[in-house]
């Protein structure tokens, strides 16, 4: 009963807006489902199928009520003709906005590129070293240059054309490569990359935390990024990196905390190493330590090359990247790392660029290892050969 008087209601206000609208501009064609210019033409099969839904819905008394210009009971009051005539014009002008609506604006690459590229080197002087500003650039500037081989492209087809390095002698090889011939497992551990923010939100549909799954899949890239390159490290190697998760019942701010410590003692390890410890905030005495031992130490063994020491912190879905640099002029005891990047792996649409910044990073970890292995220093080595492995796809 209450359906049929909602119904009837809902008939006997189109109805009444109809009346309103002969009285003010003559017979209506009905209501206007599309814009001027693009009325749509009821066929008469149409017309008797709308009458008689109306009366089958509407008692006699109403409709005599309706033919009377009378409203029906519980209907919304209508203050004036002109405000429904005002109200009808408001419909079709908007309907007829959203049919004229046309895709305005087209992406100006060369434009957001050039946005990119001046936001990422303007940078406050003196807030991040050389190989950080590095590294802030590149995470920057995703996707608007290459930084992917050229023969990967029929691998990751959907990935856009301007990630694709050109085979080209003058071009620098692109960031993320593989040294080794065979190409597979390296399409194979970026691709597994990829799959990363799909399987994150997985977990939080069954409920499941994702710090452990997150973790283990930057550190099976690093593992993949150092085997493809033959690098071997001795047992009193100081590490480069840190991928760190919360403990139980941690906080935040606890586990910022730690981290922080935890890659000051690296860096402090690393000069100890080197024979190159800096006391307090004096740089002369680090300077006169380097210039006495440059004599000591042969050509290939550079005391000179700092390594860019990072750190991953793993919150829930969040990874957030710390640095710290280890030169012994720029850097003293004590000096905390800085925030250089953080991203949410959760985050819908975003899996591509996610997954490029932590390989970037990689990237880069490898190339300083590179650089210690060929000179020598710290207990980094790299075989002279690399393994010549059949490609599967071949």
């Amino acid at each position: 009963m209450d359906r049929t008087r909602a119904l009837v209601q809902s008939f006997g206000d189109i109805l009444r807006r109809l009346t309103y609208r002969e009285t003010c501009t003559g017979p209506s064609l009905g209501p206007q489902l599309a814009p001027k210019g693009r009325k749509r033409e009821r066929s008469d099969s149409e017309g008797v199928a709308s009458k008689r839904t109306v009366s089958s819905n509407i008692s006699n008394s109403e409709v005599e009520q309706l033919s009377a210009g009378k409203e029906l009971e519980n209907s919304p009051p209508v203050t004036s003709i002109l405000d429904v005539k005002d109200e009808d014009e408001a419909k079709d002008a908007v309907l007829e906005t959203l049919w004229n609506e046309k895709p305005s604006g087209i992406f100006d690459f060369s434009a957001e590129r050039a946005r990119r590229w001046a936001s990422a080197v303007d940078l406050p002087e003196g807030l991040y070293n050389k190989a950080e500003q590095d590294i802030f650039f590149r995470l920057a500037m995703r996707g608007f240059e290459p930084i992917i081989p050229r023969r990967w492209r029929h691998d990751f087809p959907t990935l856009p054309s301007t990630l694709f390095a050109d085979q080209n002698d003058d071009e620098p090889e692109p960031l993320i490569r593989a040294l080794k011939p065979t190409q597979t497992y390296a399409i194979k551990s970026l691709s597994n990359l990829f799959s990363l923010g799909g399987r994150v939100r997985d977990h939080r549909i069954l409920g499941l935390s994702p710090e452990i799954l997150i973790k283990k899949a930057i550190e099976k890239y690093i593992n993949w990024a150092l085997n493809d390159v033959n690098l071997h490290m001795e047992s009193e190697t100081p590490q480069l990196h840190l991928v760190r998760t919360l403990d139980e019942g941690e906080t935040t701010l606890t586990a910022v905390t730690r981290l922080n410590q935890r890659l000051q003692s690296m860096a402090i390890q690393y000069n100890k190493v080197m024979g190159m410890t800096v006391i307090g905030n004096d740089h002369s005495s680090a300077d006169s330590r380097i210039k006495e031992e440059d004599h000591v130490l042969t050509e290939n063994q550079d005391p000179r090359v700092y390594p860019l020491l990072i750190g991953f912190l793993i919150c829930g879905h969040m990874v957030t990247i710390l640095t710290l640099g280890t030169d012994p002029s720029s850097t003293t005891n004590g000096a905390d790392s800085k925030f250089m990047f953080n991203f949410d792996l959760e985050e819908s649409g975003q899996d591509v660029w996610n997954s490029l910044a932590i390989a970037i990073i990689v990237m880069k970890v490898r190339d300083t290892m590179l650089q210690l292995a060929k000179k020598g220093i710290c207990g980094f080595g790299q075989d002279s050969q690399c393994e010549s492995v059949l490609d599967e796809d071949v």
